[in-house]
């Protein structure tokens, strides 16, 4: 069912988070925290260096655009290890009762081929020559179980964004998740798995 994500992301619900006050309090960078000072400006992604299979340091905090150990390569939206390749993308959740989704910044594997044609078009995707392909979700996110690959979809875009992970059907969390969206606190409840307790802070 290819396709069906980019309609569910942003469909209009008649449940509203604007009269939730720790709601109120996320989205006001105007208002800081009585306790420390802190201040949010809403929903943030939680984004990853690399696909779990990267056996190397972060790229990031080697300070390199392109980390290069051998034939092994990474960049910012490319990867390429001994036993596979691998495209950044963006596993959306929708968020009940907000106009605006909650993001992963995921890594998945793709077929040589494919990974080939989408890396030899990267500089220039004005006209995507894939629209769609099959691919391994692999990073180990917050809060939901997923040390072992969950299968997806990964949809290209033209212009510069990155492209779409639509998980496939099945039982596990996440996939209900990105279906059905998650409630506000669960949405805080990722973020303090992930190191960042927001919670506190808004309840005051």
């Amino acid at each position: 069912m290819i396709g069906w994500l980019k309609d569910r992301l942003f469909q209009k619900t008649a449940f509203t988070l604007d009269d939730d006050p720790r709601w109120k309090a996320f989205n006001n960078a105007d208002h800081p925290c009585s306790c420390c000072g802190q201040s949010f400006n809403g929903i943030f992604d939680i984004g990853f260096d690399h696909p779990s299979q990267w056996p190397h340091q972060n790229r990031q905090a080697s300070g390199e655009d392109i980390l290069k150990v051998g034939d092994e390569y990474l960049s910012s939206d490319l990867c390429v290890v001994e036993d596979g390749q691998f495209v950044r993308g963006v596993l959306y959740i929708p968020v009940i009762g907000s106009d605006e989704p909650f993001g992963f910044g995921v890594w998945c594997s793709l077929h040589t081929d494919t990974f080939e044609i989408y890396a030899k078009n990267f500089r220039d995707r004005s006209d995507t020559p894939i629209e769609g392909a099959f691919g391994w979700m692999c990073n180990a996110l917050p809060y939901y179980d997923t040390e072992d690959p969950l299968p997806s979809d990964v949809l290209f875009s033209s212009g510069n964004k990155r492209p779409l992970i639509e998980l496939h059907d099945g039982k596990h969390p996440l996939v209900e998740a990105q279906r059905n969206g998650i409630t506000f606190d669960t949405l805080l409840d990722i973020y303090k798995a992930s190191g960042t307790d927001i919670r506190p802070h808004l309840e005051r």
